[in-house]
């Protein structure tokens, strides 16, 4: 029977460029209803966090910036966080400009930028750009090191696959920090720890679910430490073939709700359950 529900966003809930299925938030409003407790766990700041989603009754937990980020939104309070030193940020950022890439840091749910954006960014996230515009910086480098903020995540947008596989490498050799992704132009760096499968855990021990009672849903290399822990895991059938593999399950593409099919699946059997 499972007692917890975690689910991605984009890619497995929200299609890309695309409002959310109405038919997947009456799901995730049936399973809270139920008494549920529906976790989104996502690459996004909280502040990125759609609203229709956060707004949802009885939603209380939301893990963001790839398991860095714990919080109760019900409560306004912060459960956990696994930061990034400043002092290491810097050096990355500084490693990345030699490299010629884009990248921005998520710092107190907020996304702290260099003064410039590359304009390709607005296709990728189109409604999110006032986010990303809110906390410019010459030298975000420097500014990190002055504030000595600890940072949830680096994003870095490198369309490359050469140059992807050159960050990945050196990124590698770097100690307390770890590299994933979430689309096929992007990278993201956590500190290590600082991931899902670690976050769905330590949410679940709080809560006093057992692991075998967990369900988790994803589409990409930053949900497979979630899959991997969580008792049931699904992935959209437009995954890649690894995600699938490690899932076990699957439901319809994202871009046709397919995340509903299944979490009314698990409801249907919690149900029958005595």
């Amino acid at each position: 029977m499972v007692r917890l529900i975690a689910t991605d966003l984009d890619g497995t809930l929200i299609p890309a460029g695309k409002p959310i299925p109405p038919d997947v938030l009456e799901a995730l409003r049936q399973a809270l209803a139920q008494g549920v407790p529906v976790v989104p766990a996502s690459g996004r700041s909280l502040a990125a966090i759609p609203e229709e989603i956060l707004s949802l009754p009885g939603l209380r937990y939301v893990i963001s910036s790839n398991g860095a980020m714990i919080q109760d939104v019900q409560e306004r309070k912060l459960l956990r966080q696994v930061l990034m030193a400043a002092p290491e940020a810097a050096k990355l950022l500084r490693m990345l400009v030699e490299e010629g890439v884009y990248s921005c840091v998520y710092c107190g749910n907020r996304i702290y930028n260099w003064q410039w954006l590359p304009e390709y960014l607005a296709r990728y996230f189109p409604g999110r750009m006032p986010i990303f515009r809110q906390n410019p910086r010459e030298d975000l480098a420097a500014f990190l090191e002055e504030q000595g903020f600890g940072v949830e995540k680096i994003f870095i947008a490198v369309h490359d696959p050469d140059k992807r596989r050159r960050i990945r490498d050196q990124i590698r050799h770097w100690p307390q920090v770890q590299i994933t992704s979430s689309s096929d132009w992007n990278l993201e760096i956590n500190r290590l720890g600082a991931d899902k499968g670690s976050a769905l855990a330590w949410l679940a021990a709080r809560l006093g679910v057992p692991q075998e009672e967990t369900a988790a849903l994803g589409d990409n290399e930053n949900d497979r430490s979630m899959l991997a822990f969580a008792g049931r895991s699904a992935a959209p059938e437009s995954a890649e073939p690894e995600i699938r593999a490690l899932a076990g399950e699957t439901f319809p593409p994202c871009q046709e709700g397919g995340a509903a099919q299944w979490i009314r699946k698990l409801l249907e059997e919690k149900s029958k359950t005595p």
